[in-house]
């Protein structure tokens, strides 16, 4: 049965999953393809989750980016412990620039590279 409000739902799950000590309560799956190039598939960080939707934090200039422009993705949630998983699809836009900001300052320092 869905939920009245599945955005809400998947909200409060992923408190659950946090108050559980999931140890994917902070990570998602993105699978794109591109028209006429490859499929791929990567873990990244799940930045926030909220009325807003889900922010991911992509650099404009990384390879990631390309298909997502396109609008073919979708994202997989899996919180084990309390044993969901959410598959997004929908649109793609890019985030406020203070917002970017402010997750990019969170970002482990060896996971920011700087061309």
């Amino acid at each position: 049965m869905l939920a009245a409000d599945p955005v809400a739902e998947l909200v409060a799950d992923r408190e659950r999953a946090r108050a559980a000590a999931d140890p994917f309560t902070d990570l998602c799956i993105l699978a794109t393809a591109e028209a006429s190039g490859p499929v791929g598939v990567r873990t990244l960080v799940l930045r926030d989750t909220g009325p807003a939707g889900v922010g991911l934090l992509v650099s404009g200039t990384s390879p990631k980016w390309a298909p997502l422009e396109d609008g073919r993705a979708e994202c997989l949630l899996v919180w084990l412990t309390i044993r969901r998983q959410y598959r997004l699809r929908g649109r793609l836009v890019p985030m406020p620039e203070p917002l970017v900001a402010r997750y990019w300052g969170q970002k482990v320092h060896e996971s920011v590279l700087v061309p």
